[in-house]
């Protein structure tokens, strides 16, 4: 009796550390802002004021913005020096899987999941607090950044299971500014933060090597690494990470 009295210490104790250990799991809420946006469009500049105040304004949360420049306002008479048909056709997917009649510009993507006018201060406010009342489903870790003969190489590692997922690895420049002489804002100077300067979308394993191939034109010295994780089918956002390339270069 009294050795099966100890055997079930014995098990409840080993249970016990092991829900200790599952417990001691951390992991802070994220949001994920994207920002479909351009220079060609007047209504985009109130917008991108609005991303850089959720920036300057995150007084410590895990929020991660990201400014795309789409290229379909190109037409109208100004080239957007920072547009990419890339980026275009990331904002037609999300399109596509939220049912959206059309795409549009300012249009603001908060963690994969809800879509609004990107110039809505009451929206953005709303889904950001919906955003981070929950903690982030996958803590993402990265190590080893290199730079090397124009190739950017790092690590990355999952806390959780990655299957099925995505890895997207944004290259942000966290300010620029440039006059745009023709088009809906000729005669403006604009200002935008966290612009997405090159961009890669992998599949996942539950830890990997990430080469990435920097373009001729593209300075890190004011640029961030961004990398979250997003559900291939539903493009909700897992998990997210940053690193500044100017503290480690």
């Amino acid at each position: 009796m009294k050795l099966l009295t100890l055997n079930l210490v014995s098990l409840l104790l080993i249970s016990g550390s092991f829900n200790s250990q599952k417990s001691e799991r951390v992991s802070e809420p994220i949001a994920v802002i994207e920002l479909f946006t351009s220079q060609g469009c007047s209504s985009c500049p109130s917008a991108d004021k609005l991303l850089s105040n959720l920036v300057a304004s995150a007084d410590g949360k895990e929020i991660y913005a990201l400014s795309f420049h789409v290229s379909y306002w190109n037409r109208l008479g100004w080239t957007d020096p920072y547009s990419s048909e890339q980026f275009t056709q990331r904002q037609r997917k999300y399109g596509t899987v939220m049912n959206l009649q059309t795409i549009y510009t300012p249009q603001m993507v908060v963690n994969g999941e809800y879509e609004f006018v990107g110039s809505s201060k009451t929206k953005a406010d709303y889904y950001l607090e919906k955003a981070l009342l929950k903690p982030a489903d996958v803590n993402i870790t990265l190590k080893n950044v290199d730079i090397k003969n124009g190739l950017l190489s790092f690590q990355y590692s999952l806390d959780e299971e990655g299957k099925d997922n995505l890895l997207n690895v944004a290259i942000v420049e966290k300010q620029v500014e440039n006059h745009v002489p023709r088009g809906e804002n000729r005669g403006l100077t604009l200002k935008h933060e966290n612009v997405v300067i090159q961009y890669k979308t992998i599949n996942v394993n539950n830890s990997g090597l990430v080469n990435l191939e920097l373009e001729a034109s593209v300075d890190l010295k004011d640029c961030s690494l961004i990398v979250y994780l997003q559900d291939k089918k539903s493009l909700k956002i897992y998990g997210a990470s940053k690193m500044e390339f100017g503290s480690n270069n």
